[in-house]
This record gives structure tokens, sequence and C-alpha cells, in this order.
């Protein structure tokens, strides 16, 4: 049987709009670096935030918020390997701006990388087009995602921000339920990992294994950089 090999170092963080000139920007983006990533899934962010060097996927940059800088997205793929097949819709019935699809490259072979944001629960609520009931947006994703991710078995990394913890803590069951048959067939390597409060996952579909986690806190000896703890996840593959 061939050996296990170390393939991939999978972060992903929730920037919290984290300004890449100010501060607490600079300090994310630092902090984010030193985990020397192959593959990052940024949320609540802006490329200047990410590594200087690598290649970059964007999502849209409309969720029905307005928003005031041109540069936010919702999710961003950053890769050391060169990214293929940008597909920021995904599913007609996703709720925009949330969702980035490409592929990459290794020597073991080509594999997708999905990022998300789910919406969160209160999302269009009492904010936004105002025209949601809570969980709706968040449940309406998971079905469209449930649909696209049905279509084919190919190799697939997702990670991102899923607004849920796994395994369930005080969300609804019926939107946990959803979450769980979307990723039918997926291994969550975050789940239960920082006493099952992490909300920002990694997922594989493939001949993944998870060889090992790193946090990353939402605070510094400085002060804050996000309300989200990150995470890396190490995936060895046969």
């Amino acid at each position: 049987m061939p050996p296990i090999t170390t393939a991939l170092r999978v972060t992903t963080w929730n920037a919290e709009w984290a300004k890449p000139n100010e501060s607490r920007g600079k300090r994310f983006k630092d902090a984010l670096v030193r985990t020397n990533s192959d593959i990052i899934v940024l949320t609540e962010g802006s490329r200047g935030l990410l590594p200087d060097h690598g290649h970059i996927a964007e999502g849209g940059n409309d969720w029905g918020y307005p928003v005031s800088d041109s540069g936010r997205r919702k999710v961003i793929d950053w890769s050391r390997h060169e990214l293929r097949d940008v597909d920021t819709t995904g599913h007609n019935d996703l709720p925009s701006g949330r969702f980035v699809s490409a592929t990459f490259r290794v020597p073991a072979g080509t594999f997708r990388l999905l990022g998300i944001c789910i919406p969160w629960s209160g999302a269009h609520v009492r904010t936004g087009r105002l025209d949601r009931t809570l969980w709706q947006d968040h449940n309406e994703f998971l079905v469209a995602l449930r649909q696209l991710l049905a279509v084919d078995d190919e190799p697939t990394i997702v990670a991102g921000d899923f607004n849920q913890r796994i395994p369930r803590k005080r969300q609804p069951v019926a939107s946990h339920e959803l979450l769980m048959e979307a990723f039918r067939g997926f291994s969550i390597h975050t789940s239960g990992v920082s006493g099952n409060n992490l909300i920002d996952h990694v997922l594989t579909r493939g001949s993944f294994r998870c060889g090992g986690h790193g946090l990353l806190t939402g605070q510094d000896e400085t002060g804050p950089l996000s309300d989200h703890t990150g995470v890396s996840v190490d995936l060895l593959f046969r």
C-alpha cells in the first residue's frame, strides 16, 4: 500500500472585516501568513489580508447588503497552486456572494476547492433586505448546496464559515440536519475541535485523512483579531 503523504495545509478564518491598512488587519495577516498554509479560505475579508504571493479566486461582491468598500468579499480562496475553473455561482438557488469554487493541481492529482460563507441565522431578517425569517437564508443555502454537491463525487475540499457548530450545540435541529445532509459522504475534520466552539470548518471528500489541527485565536497580546477562532488542518492522502 502506498505510504501516507502530507498533502496540504488548509486554513480557514473569518476576518470580521479587518482592514489591511490598520493595526488589527496587519496583525491578522501576520497570524495568517505564519500558518504556512497551502490553501486558505478567508471569509468576511479582503485580498490584502492574504499572503502576498499565491493565486486568488474571489466570491461575488453582492450578498444583499450595502458595501462601502468595493474590496470586501464574503469569501476568498487563496492557494499556492494555480486556481482554475473558477465559479462564483455554483447553483442558481444559492444566496449570492457566498460561494467560490476552483480547481487546482498537485502531483497527486486535481482537486476541487469550495470556499463558502453560509448565511448566519439572522441574515436579512432585521437588516439588509428585511425579507427573511430566522435561519431561512441559511437553510436555503444548504438545500441548494446539497443539490450542487450531489452532482458528482470528485475529490473536494470545502472550507469556510459554516455558522454552525459540529456536533450540534444550540442551532435548530432542522438546520443541523440540512447541514449533515448537504455534506453526506464528506469527512468533517473539525468536528468537536476547540471544545465544539468552532463555526469555521474544513471538510473533504476523497482519500484525505486529517494529520492534525492548529487554532488561530481571536486575540493576540495587542488586542482582538477576530470574533472567530480560525483553524488549520493538515490533510494527508494516499
